[in-house]
Formats: C-alpha cells, sequence, structure tokens
C-alpha cells in the first residue's frame, strides 16, 4: 500500500509545489519586465498552460499500458549518448513543453499586458534557468544512484 500512496503524494506535491514556484518566478520576471498582473493571474496562466503535459502525461501512460514497458529515452535525450546532465535536460524538452512555453508567453502577454518581446524574454528566462535547475538535480542524483555506501569498521 506504501509503495503506491507514497510516490502518489510526493508526485501530487511536487505538481502543487511546482506550480507555485514556476508562477511566483513568472509574476516576479513579468513585474520586473513591467506587467501589472498579480499573482493570483500568474497562477492562473500557470496552471491553465500547463494542460499539456496533462495530454503527455496521459499519452505517456497509454504508451506504457500498450506495449508493457516504460519509455526509455523520453523527450530528445535520445538524441544525446553519454552526457547525464544534456540527457536530463533533453528528457524535459519536446512537443509538450513548447507548447506550454508558448502558452506561457501568451498568456502573460494578455494577463500582464506585456510586449511580445518581454513576455518572451520572461518566459524564455524563467524556463530556461527551471530547466537547468532540474536537469542539474537530475543529474546529480541519477550519477549518484550507483554509488556504494561504506561503512567505518568500528
Amino acid at each position: 500500500m506504501f509503495t503506491y500512496i507514497i510516490p502518489l503524494v510526493g508526485a501530487l506535491l511536487g505538481v502543487w509545489l511546482g506550480w507555485l514556484i514556476l508562477g511566483g518566478l513568472l509574476h516576479l520576471g513579468s513585474t520586473v519586465f513591467g506587467g501589472r498582473g498579480s499573482m493570483q493571474s500568474a497562477l492562473t496562466v500557470t496552471g491553465w498552460a500547463s494542460l499539456p503535459f496533462l495530454a503527455r502525461d496521459a499519452l505517456r501512460i497509454i504508451f506504457m499500458l500498450i506495449a508493457g514497458h516504460s519509455i526509455q529515452s523520453p523527450g530528445l535525450s535520445g538524441f544525446v549518448a553519454n552526457s547525464a546532465f544534456a540527457a536530463q535536460l533533453l528528457s524535459r524538452v519536446d512537443l509538450f513543453f513548447i507548447w506550454a512555453v508558448v502558452l506561457l508567453i501568451a498568456g502573460f502577454g494578455l494577463a500582464d499586458n506585456l510586449p511580445r518581446t518581454k513576455a518572451i524574454a520572461n518566459v524564455l528566462i524563467v524556463s530556461l534557468l527551471l530547466l537547468l535547475l532540474q536537469s542539474g538535480i537530475g543529474a546529480v542524483l541519477s550519477n549518484a544512484s550507483g554509488l556504494a555506501i561504506q561503512r567505518p569498521f568500528f
């Protein structure tokens, strides 16, 4: 029972915290670029722009149920050979990610009355920073997963 409930709760908390962090950073960036929207509108735009990820996850579930195995190289990660960081970075970039970025650009442009160039800069800067952070953490964890813990002699 715990093997299903704890990962489910962890995934739901991750989605919720990711939504808050992304919305907050985009609101901060929008304010820096001269936008006059509220945090509520930033969270609303971020939530609606995340719907492509729901479609992606539904398609992944359907594929895994039909194929009987998990996806070996998600996103664009199949194009790199041995780089853990590049594989982590490219595994997060796919058509659905680009769709979400386009929705964020359009949403923040409309909700915060930002010019198109400033909305593009805001969303791309925040998205790139979060992609680099997630990829770095993922690469460190994947490299550390093969390490053995040695006990002291005493």
